[in-house]
């Protein structure tokens, strides 16, 4: 009779528990849902500045250098640069005088930073739309007068995560809206046609890099829309709470650029004199000879260089075509100096040196390089090297 009135209570028992159960979980959701909703849906992580990727860096500054300063920035070299990345002696006599760092792209100011958004709630949050807000107010033209480029060794941009978003705005659009840069082959489409990040409390914050670009000195702020289970709403992505810039030294009339591989100025405004140093025929021969290999993905011969010398109008003085074996007799060193060139690139900034004859001539023989290559060899050819580096810099920091 007991064992019969426990069995009857113990299954009333399992019936009553499953209701309450079941209300418990729908109280213990519900309140998650209002603490969801209590926390702003995304969380941004504090924004990393970037360098462009190329071999210069810039700076501005709103006045005129003293002659001392001048002289100070014409003797500074690589053994005084620390590298990328790091406030070097360039960098921080740079800032001493007052100067700031600057992008620059196409004659047009640019910036360039990353940052995550991670999501803070359950369910997962889409970002529909990310788009800039240009603060017009406070948009004026630049005080800068002077620009200082470094030339040196090359930066390489990081990433925000693993699959990053690459996003560039155009600050100088009526509706500045996020393309997406493909970041195999540069190509841009708008971000709401082509990418939809979604982000949760449990998962992986999105990574994104921005390019934003502008002929004008602004501030400006990002801006995300973002839908979830609990409603919409819009996302402020900022510096740290402050604004972001951009500025383009429209008026920065004078113009230095400093070799650090070499400790030699490249240009000057005409008050500070400096030695001219000019291409000679083989320095163009040799910058065809690059044109070519890099358009073609080949290298060419002697009839090939020769028919693209004569396109570009650089002919014997008889006004014929150049002689296709004088020119192949060029390819063994032009490959050298390649060679040369690369090594110093990669490695010379770092050590304050230039890469020695032993150097070239293993890397000929680890690299598929010209056959044959002796340390003796590329030493007489090493004072041509030096005069041919420090006169293409010339010639192409003139576009600077």
């Amino acid at each position: 009779m007991a064992v019969a009135a426990l069995a009857v209570i113990f299954g009333l028992w399992i019936e009553a528990a499953g209701p309450v159960a079941d209300h418990v979980q729908a109280s213990e959701e519900a309140a998650e849902e209002r603490a969801d909703a209590k926390k702003p849906p995304l969380a941004q992580t504090e924004v990393s500045y970037l360098g462009d990727n190329s071999d210069r860096y810039e700076w501005i500054l709103d006045r005129k250098l003293t002659p001392k300063e001048a002289k100070e920035l014409s003797k500074m070299n690589a053994k005084e640069w620390v590298g990328a990345g790091y406030l070097g002696t360039g960098a921080r006599w740079a800032e001493a005088i007052g100067a700031r760092r600057i992008l620059r792209a196409d004659g047009r100011g640019e910036v360039r930073f990353q940052f995550q958004l991670r999501g803070t709630r359950t369910d997962p949050v889409v970002i529909d739309e990310i788009r800039a807000s240009v603060e017009e107010k406070s948009c004026h033209t630049s005080k800068a007068v002077t620009r200082i480029v470094f030339y040196s060794r090359r930066e390489d941009v990081a990433g925000a995560g693993e699959r990053p978003v690459y996003l560039a705005f155009d600050l100088d659009d009526s509706e500045p809206t996020a393309m997406v840069k493909d970041a195999t082959n540069g190509g841009l489409a708008p971000y709401h046609e082509n990418r939809f990040e979604y982000v949760s409390g449990a998962g992986e914050p999105s990574g994104f890099v921005v390019q934003a670009r502008s002929d004008r000195t602004c501030r400006w702020t990002i801006s995300a829309d973002w839908e979830d289970a609990l409603g919409k709403g819009v996302f402020a992505i900022n510096d740290n709470g402050k604004s972001f810039t951009v500025e383009t030294p429209v008026n920065a009339t004078e113009v230095w650029v400093q070799d650090l591989r070499t400790g030699r100025l490249l240009r000057s405004p005409r008050w500070f004199e400096q030695a001219a140093r000019k291409l000679t025929m083989f320095d163009r021969v040799y910058q065809a000879w690059v044109r070519y290999n890099a358009e073609h993905d080949r290298r060419p011969n002697g009839n090939q260089l020769s028919a693209a010398l004569a396109v570009q109008g650089i002919k014997g003085k008889d006004g014929k075509p150049l002689d296709p074996g004088v020119l192949s007799n060029h390819f063994r060193e032009f490959r050298l100096y390649d060679l040369w060139s690369d090594l110093w690139s990669r490695q010379g900034d770092w050590r304050g040196a230039e890469p020695s004859a032993e150097e070239v001539a293993a890397a000929a023989r680890m690299h598929s390089g010209p056959a044959g290559i002796s340390a003796e060899e590329v030493e007489k050819y090493l004072p041509d090297f030096r005069r041919r580096h420090e006169a293409l810099a010339v010639d192409k920091a003139k576009g600077w």
